[in-house]
C-alpha cells in the first residue's frame, strides 16, 4: 500500500470520527433544549469551542479536509451549545 493510499484512508477515517463526535455535540444540544437547567459549565462550552476553532484553522493551515471540515461543523454546534447555555 503506497503513501497516498494510506493517506486516503486516514482521512476518510478521520472524517468519519470527526462526524461521529459532532453527532455527539447534536445530541447534547437536544438534552440542553428539552431540560430547563443546564448542565453544562460556561467555561466548558467556551473551551471546547476554542478548541474546535483551533483544530479547524490547524486543519486550514495544513489542508487536512478531515480535520478542518469537522471541527468546523464541532465548532458551529459547540456556538449552538453555548447559545444555549447562556440562555439559561
Amino acid at each position: 500500500m503506497n503513501g497516498k493510499t494510506l493517506d486516503r484512508i486516514f482521512e476518510i477515517i478521520g472524517t468519519v470520527a470527526g462526524l461521529s463526535v459532532s453527532a455527539l455535540i447534536g445530541v447534547q444540544i437536544v438534552a440542553e433544549l428539552h431540560d430547563p437547567t443546564s448542565s453544562l459549565s460556561l467555561p466548558y462550552t467556551i473551551g471546547f469551542a476554542v478548541c474546535y476553532v483551533f483544530w479547524a484553522f490547524y486543519g486550514l493551515r495544513f489542508k487536512r479536509l478531515a480535520i478542518s471540515l469537522t471541527n468546523g461543523i464541532a465548532f458551529l454546534l459547540q456556538l449552538c451549545l453555548l447559545i444555549i447555555v447562556l440562555s439559561k
